[in-house]
């Protein structure tokens, strides 16, 4: 006898499926089979047959098996299991690129914020984050960032800043004088600026200054006037919609082709979730949102105890099932999967994962990391004080140098070590270690906390299962409904 077959079954209304880890395909099969494969490989044949009698015909069974045992023969149903989780390159090659290769610097520039959004990570109730506070950049500190940005991306033709708050544009002064100092000091690169705001503070001269250097803007909102204010509040506890919507329409008015270029969409489904009044809200403000890049996540619920005062009744997925059988009409009369419904309906890049998945290649002794990056290397976040950490979302657990004496490669290449020999017992056994993002994110503390990580991977795990049911169930009625996912860049 082998062991277990190393597969996730998966049911749809219309059809039983397998996904085979080891091959990556996705395999639709016959109940029979479907019931057979949960005992094949560790159940002799006549026990099999003993214990689906009830069920099935022993000729059903036996055809069942020998299906199965073809496919094995063909590669698909191993039992194989990686042995641990491993970087794609030496760190020796890591610590190269990180000397030369930095792609993107990320200015805290204030502590400060004009909104108290009640789901914020630093609002004060999430553990191991900070709180809002007055303290800013100084312009020393940001120089000091740009310098090492153009001093550790030799390698790279393009590079980007971004600006980060608490609300960013309180410092718009230091976003100024940031980007006149790179443009000047640049030496040739292709520069890229970004930033995330709440939109609420955003004048004809802002607007000019994105413009005239290309900003690429995403702005929090989450939904109709109701929605939105529930949470994302001033200070003075009145909602922000009126004037973020206000503001949506100046930028509109004043420069339409750097709106439609440039402008992009955060939107958080937070409790109680009303996910048919931010599809319709999106629907019908199409001059606003037409061909706009929207971004749909959730609240972080991970160490805070904000969302206790909501009933496990905001729970409900009515709405999501509406929104479900609204998806799968249109993609049963002919149209390609409206990507918007999809948003909403799939946390992150899930179904993006599952549609750009690597088929066919079996997997090794040693498998990459989930979603990790290689830390500095992509991006580097400088708090205001001038520490650098991994990127935004990873702030005030984990330092990985100051802007003095650069990053610490010895820091990093550790992180990255404990990181991967902790996460691996529980990946390598985990049916979805090939269509997982999670990364450094869901385990920070002061060190890596596995705890705190299985708990996220439950979740991620709960997602991608649904990933894959509504994948199959959109190919189901339409197997072209997804092509537009091949011009997608998964990143």
């Amino acid at each position: 006898m082998i062991n277990s077959p190393f597969i996730h079954k998966f049911r749809t209304d219309n059809g039983r499926y397998l996904y085979d880890v080891n091959t990556n395909h996705i395999l639709e099969v016959d109940p029979v089979v479907y019931d057979v494969i949960g005992l094949w490989g560790t159940t002799p044949d006549d026990k099999i047959r003993e214990t689906l009698r009830h069920k099935f015909t022993p000729e059903e069974i036996r055809r069942a098996i020998a299906e199965i045992v073809s496919f094995s023969k063909a590669g698909f149903f191993k039992d194989f299991h990686p042995t641990a989780l491993r970087y794609h390159k030496p760190f020796a090659a890591i610590r190269r690129d990180l000397k030369t290769r930095l792609e993107q610097v990320v200015l805290n520039v204030t502590e400060s914020c004009n909104l108290r959004c009640g789901y914020c990570t630093y609002s004060g109730q999430y553990l191991y984050r900070r709180s809002h506070s007055p303290k800013n950049m100084s312009w020393g500190i940001a120089r000091k960032a740009v310098d090492y940005l153009l001093s550790h991306s030799q390698d790279r033709k393009k590079i980007s800043v971004g600006f980060y708050g608490g609300e960013p544009l309180l410092r718009f002064d230091l976003i100024q004088k940031t980007v006149q100092y790179i443009t000047k000091n640049a030496g040739g690169k292709r520069v890229r600026f970004n930033f995330t705001t709440n939109g609420t503070l955003i004048t004809d001269a802002i607007i000019d200054f994105l413009a005239e250097n290309d900003f690429h803007v995403v702005i929090s909102l989450d939904g109709p006037k109701d929605v939105n204010d529930r949470f994302r509040r001033f200070r003075n506890g009145h909602g922000s919609y009126d004037t973020i919507m206000n503001n949506l329409e100046r930028i509109l008015a004043r420069n339409e082709s750097y709106y439609r270029r440039q402008v992009s969409f955060n939107m958080i489904l937070a409790p109680p979730f009303k996910p048919l009044k931010i599809e319709s809200f999106i629907r019908n403000h199409e001059h606003l949102f037409k061909n706009a890049q929207i971004t749909i996540g959730g609240a972080d619920v991970q160490g805070t105890t904000f969302f206790d005062q909501f009933s496990p009744k905001y729970r409900t997925d009515r709405e999501f099932r509406i929104l479900e059988k609204r998806l799968l009409e249109d993609v049963a009369r002919g149209r390609e999967a409206n990507t918007r419904l999809l948003r909403i309906l799939t946390k992150e890049n899930v179904l993006l994962t599952i549609y750009k998945r690597d088929i066919g290649r079996q997997m090794t002794p040693y498998e990459y990391p989930n979603g990790v990056c290689t830390p500095g290397l992509r991006r580097i976040f400088v708090s205001v004080d001038g520490t650098l950490h991994m990127c935004e979302k990873i702030a005030e657990t984990m330092a990985i140098g100051n802007i003095e004496t650069g990053l610490d490669l010895d820091r990093i290449v550790s992180l990255m070590i404990n990181y991967a020999e902790k996460s691996s017992p529980d990946c390598c056994d985990c049916w979805a270690v090939r269509l997982c993002s999670l990364c450094y994110i869901h385990a920070a503390r002061a060190n890596f906390d596995m705890e705190a990580k299985r708990s996220n991977c439950e979740t991620a795990r709960k997602t991608i299962h649904h990933g894959l049911q509504l994948y199959c169930k959109i190919l189901e009625k339409n197997p072209d409904a997804l092509a537009a996912m091949k011009n997608i860049v998964l990143s």
